[in-house]
């Protein structure tokens, strides 16, 4: 059976940590931290799934990264303890998808209700999506004076 690259990082990781983290690691952090790995790891054993787990992957590893802005992001995997099997990272994975999905729920709400204070504005609706190149070139810069 050949691994995907995420996979293989996943449980490489997981592996290489199995002996434990030190006893001052946040519990935040180390739960986090199993969510991203976890779904690191769903997203290489399911392509199906891919999109979704590295998006929640990296809702928790953003998390990481908020709590230990000034951290070297390789030490906030290696300093942690995380499942080395696959029935450890399974076991966390509700729980992710829960806080995940919470989160989700609010940034939706967040969305909607500026959508509906741009309606208000008078402005109506925004576009779903800037274009990628302009229909018409910019204009041209004033001529300076002399």
């Amino acid at each position: 059976m050949r691994l995907s690259l995420p996979t293989a990082a996943a449980l490489s990781v997981a592996a290489a940590l199995a002996a434990g983290a030190p006893a001052h690691a946040d519990e935040r952090d180390n739960a986090d931290l199993r969510c991203a790995v976890g779904f690191l790891n769903l997203a290489g054993r399911d392509p199906s799934k891919a999109d979704v787990s590295a998006y929640v992957a990296a809702f928790f590893y953003g998390k990481l990264l908020t709590r230990n802005p000034t951290k070297d992001p390789v030490s906030l995997v290696t300093d942690r303890s995380i499942p080395a099997n696959q029935a450890e990272l399974d076991a966390d994975m509700e729980r992710c998808w829960k806080e995940f999905s919470a989160a989700k729920d609010k940034i939706n709400a967040i969305n909607a209700a500026i959508l509906e204070r741009t309606k208000t504005m008078g402005g109506g609706a925004p576009q779903s999506a800037p274009r990628a190149t302009p229909s018409a070139p910019p204009p041209a810069p004033a001529p300076s004076a002399p």
